[in-house]
């Protein structure tokens, strides 16, 4: 039995709200829709028709271009077809979504909003049970914020809820709906901000304060009203100025020396005698303080089994090594390593080292200045020849030193689709890496993976297909494209965006959706929709 028009449309329009309800959740409700949203259209027929519909856009095209690029890599993949044929699988949305939604009909405004509600909806309930997550409520509670996104990665978690705030912005301040509807949008939004902040996936909060910047820049061409204008401006100066103020203030705070070392000074015993501990020359620190000096190994050992029951060789609750945690918790107060710096915690700071906070200021600081301090220790670090592995950050420079390795071998063309895993085995033995075998990941760059991969060729394939769509598609220069397209930008830059299925859909769904998914209100210059 044939359906009838209205029946695939609706059909479709399901589809689009279950991957938009998905996305925060449950790949497996993402990938059912998309096998019913490509089933859907193509029992709908009319094949020749939307293949005529979708060649004569250009935009389509390049999105999907993308797929065809990772096919086209198989020619000279010489090692790992299984690693290939998985990509090929997980990258699918680039061939489908473009190509179904360019060519379906138009959703209408109420229909768009639909979609987004459901999305937003969505992300508010994810963060709802993140934070229950978090504090134990449901299933056993992290030791980290960036840990409680029990269903996706914290970093696309923090995509998704950086795209759903301005979403919502939006709709708050530009859709027409009741007082008590936008009171309550506008009290998730609030939410939606804190939430981001809350996960402290540098990531997404990075990708959202561009994509506040792009923004305050984009209204403040559209807007015509020179007092509200004055203020976007101001706003676009004054937030840049201050979020540097900010940072520069907890750099100079956590550079600043509160310790002068003087080795012919140093201390030789604690006031119980045993004999003190110090790696001369070695110039890790907290919070001023030097870490690997005034250190009584016995004493601490002894004074901590009558603090807690913890192993003091063994890990805290992070899986970090113990001694660590204490032996710089103990310093950023100031403290020498020995009985009487112990004796001197109170039984709140115990339990913090016990589930593995190593440094008293992440006790009282908020969030955001605690993931900046640690990103700051990081690079310290780092500085000073310490092994990153297993800190987010600075690890990554490792990975984009291999990554610019593997590309500057196979500049023109890369090393081919299924070909990236073995040769980053081979680089990071090349280089000497000092990261574990198990802390030797991929480029962490979506740029640089496209490099590597595909070559110089490849790269410029994907930034041509990336963003044609602002010379060919009017949408691309509205709102909600313009904000997704910030977020997706900047979250490739430390990211490997496309590599993961949440990933991949969500660029391929969003892209899709505000470049093909609705047809653009000429008449309103400010914003997408009216």
């Amino acid at each position: 039995m044939k359906l009838s028009a209205q029946t695939h449309n609706t059909i479709y329009f399901i589809a689009l709200m279950m991957i938009a309800a998905g996305l925060p959740f449950w790949l497996l409700l993402i990938s059912f829709a998309e096998i019913l949203l490509i089933t859907n259209w193509v029992v709908e027929g009319n094949l020749k028709e939307k293949w005529k519909s979708f060649i004569s856009q250009p935009a389509a095209i390049g999105l999907t271009s993308i797929y065809l690029l990772h096919l086209v890599g198989l020619i000279w993949t010489n090692e790992d077809f299984s690693y290939a044929l998985k990509d090929l699988r997980i990258k699918l949305p680039l061939l489908i979504l473009p190509l179904v939604i360019s060519t379906s009909p138009k959703l209408t405004k109420k229909q768009l909003f639909q979609v987004l509600g459901v999305f937003i909806t969505a992300v508010f309930l994810a963060s709802i049970v993140s934070v229950m997550s978090y504090y134990g409520v449901v299933g056993d509670a992290p030791h980290d914020s960036r840990e409680m996104s029990i269903f996706i990665s914290h970093i696309r978690f923090s995509l998704l809820v950086s795209l759903a705030i301005f979403a919502l912005f939006y709709i708050v301040f530009f859709y027409e709906c009741n007082n008590a509807l936008k009171t309550l949008m506008l009290v998730v939004l609030v939410w939606l901000i804190i939430f981001l902040f809350f996960l402290k996936a540098m990531s997404g909060i990075v990708a959202f304060l561009i994509t506040l910047i792009v923004m305050l820049g984009y209204f403040a061409v559209r807007i015509n009203n020179r007092t509200i204008r004055s203020l976007v401006v101001s706003a676009l100066v004054i937030i840049p100025f201050f979020l540097g103020l900010y940072l520069v203030q907890l750099a100079i705070d956590f550079f600043q020396e509160k310790e002068e070392i003087r080795y012919n000074q140093l201390p030789k015993k604690t006031v119980d005698g045993e004999k003190y501990y110090h790696l001369y020359g070695n110039q890790q620190t907290e919070n001023g303080y030097y870490v690997n000096y005034h250190i009584a190994p016995k004493e601490m050992h002894a004074a901590w089994e009558e603090r807690s029951k913890l192993n003091l060789e063994g890990t805290d609750k992070k899986e970090q090594p113990l001694f660590e945690t204490l032996k710089r918790f103990l310093t950023s107060k100031g403290l020498k390593k020995d009985r009487k710096g112990i004796e001197q915690l109170s039984e709140a700071e115990i339990e913090a080292i016990e589930r593995g906070v190593a440094n008293v200021k992440y006790l009282t600081s908020n969030s955001l200045e605690v993931r900046i301090h640690k990103i700051l220790w990081e690079f310290d670090n780092y500085s000073k020849g310490m092994n990153p592995q297993g800190n987010s950050v600075t690890q990554r420079i490792e990975f984009w030193r291999a990554g610019l390795e593997i590309y500057k071998a196979n500049p023109v063309i890369g090393v081919g689709t299924g070909d990236v895993p073995p040769a980053f085995n081979k680089v990071y033995n090349k280089i000497n890496s000092p990261l574990d075998t198990k802390y030797r990941l991929r480029g962490h760059n979506q740029y640089l993976t496209f490099a590597l991969t595909f070559g110089t060729v490849g790269l410029i394939w994907f930034l041509t297909a990336f963003l044609l769509p602002f010379f060919t598609r009017e949408n691309a220069r509205r709102y909600f494209y313009l904000t997704f397209f910030s977020i997706a930008a900047a979250s490739m830059i430390n990211e490997d965006t496309l590599e993961t299925q949440t990933g991949v859909t969500f660029f391929a769904f969003f892209a899709a959706l505000f470049l093909f998914g609705y047809q653009c209100d000429k008449q309103n210059q400010l914003t997408t929709v009216r």
